[in-house]
């Protein structure tokens, strides 16, 4: 089967925790090789990820006129390939007002008429798939992947910072597809109380992560590798941004100076968010701060040391559809303090690590530092959570999708 993976506002092949890259990016790229492994011929869209660094220069808005066009198309592994689209979009939302170019050009892409299933990720994908679909009659099967939905992110911030173009278009793309795909069974949930969609085509598909980079391995070799000492080491990965929770952990730490003053948080990550001024401030606060320290996101490999080198990992997210980080974290033995948010209770255990139902910093600074002083329980979650991880594959993720695709009508 040819199959079109539609990630239009990042690339799989950007660097997860900068910009708009995260798991969403992670996710792409694993699946897209996942479905090559088996035979099928995988299509990716995006969009040109040099907009992104105007919109950071500056160039919000570049030459509305200015056509859209496809740069040249390149392999990102065998049977896979990304055709990058040339927009005037300065900004993942400037993507919207584009949509009917968007739309003609994947129409007219050869290689995307040859497909049989469209797997839109994101709500900005999916939004120009159905406007290809109602424009150019495109027959292929909808399958959707929301990764976060603007509702729920709204709810669980107790805030409307989610613009109304989203909130709009997500119950019309969860009506219109032909399956829809959960991370986890809260977000089915979420997916059919909150957009509408219809049950019999949700489905849940946890995603996996790479059981031959995450592993357990030695602490001490990994604190060597990485230039580490013997102090506590704390870790937290990914884009710094109030969603993710990171004034939490940077108010935690300043609450833990005196109480722990050799403990060190290492940020493994870029400001990032629409609300500049926000991300800012958790830059500078973090900047201030003597026990923590900022550090631009890192490969895979050398990620996983910076997991297993960790006394522990802290996802304080206030909205989550998955969590990678807890899930990397835990298949290299490390513990995870996590909020209990969304995907992160499907990760996350009172046996892997800790749980906690509130972001008040100073709950958290109890949370590590009850942990950091009980070695035995370390040693225990760090096991229990290597056990666990095992559960989340990549074949296991893709098996799902591909059953669900034929219950709903597309030759897998």
């Amino acid at each position: 089967m040819n199959i079109a993976l539609i990630s239009l506002h990042t690339a799989p092949d950007a660097q997860p925790g900068q910009g708009d890259a995260g798991g969403l990016n992670v996710y792409v790229r694993a699946t897209a090789a996942e479905l090559a492994a088996r035979g099928h011929q995988v299509e990716i869209i995006t969009a040109d990820p040099a907009r992104t660094s105007d919109a950071a220069a500056g160039h919000r808005d570049p030459a509305p006129e200015a056509p859209v066009t496809w740069a040249a198309s390149t392999h990102l592994g065998p049977g896979v390939r990304i055709h990058r689209l040339h927009t005037p979009a300065g900004t993942k939302e400037d993507l919207l007002t584009h949509l009917d170019a968007i739309a003609a050009a994947m129409a007219g892409l050869p290689e995307l008429a040859d497909c049989q299933l469209l797997w839109a990720h994101y709500w900005i994908s999916a939004a120009a798939v159905l406007r290809m679909r109602e424009t150019h009659r495109a027959a292929a099967t909808l399958a959707v992947s929301f990764h976060t939905i603007g509702a729920v992110k709204d709810r669980d911030t107790g805030s409307q910072r989610e613009p109304a173009d989203r909130l709009a278009v997500e119950p019309r793309i969860a009506a219109a597809a032909d399956l829809v795909i959960a991370n986890t069974p809260a977000e089915r949930g979420d997916i059919i109380d909150l957009l509408g969609a219809p049950p019999a085509r949700v489905i849940t598909a946890v995603p996996g992560i790479d059981h031959t980079v995450y592993t357990p391995g030695d602490r001490h070799a990994a604190r060597y590798r990485l230039g580490l000492g013997a102090e506590p080491v704390l870790l937290a990965v990914g884009r710094m941004q109030h969603i993710k929770g990171t004034d939490v952990a940077i108010a935690a730490m300043q609450q833990l100076r005196d109480q722990l003053p050799e403990a060190r948080l290492y940020m493994l990550g870029a400001a990032s968010g629409t609300d500049a001024q926000t991300a800012g401030a958790m830059a500078e606060a973090a900047a201030a701060e003597p026990a923590i320290t900022v550090l631009p996101p890192e490969p895979a490999e050398r990620l996983a040391d910076w997991y297993r080198a960790a006394d522990a990992v802290l996802v304080p997210s206030r909205s989550e559809s998955f969590g990678f980080a807890a899930a990397e974290a835990a298949a290299c033995g490390t513990p995870v303090i996590a909020a209990a948010v969304g995907g992160l209770c499907h990760i996350v255990t009172h046996e892997t690590g800790v749980l906690l139902h509130s972001h008040d910093p100073q709950i958290w600074a109890q949370a590590i530092a009850r942990l950091l002083g009980d070695d035995a329980a370390r040693q225990q979650m760090a096991a229990a959570a290597a056990g666990r991880a095992t559960r989340f594959t990549w074949a296991h993720c893709v098996d799902t999708v591909l059953a669900g695709l034929s219950g709903a009508g597309a030759t897998a």
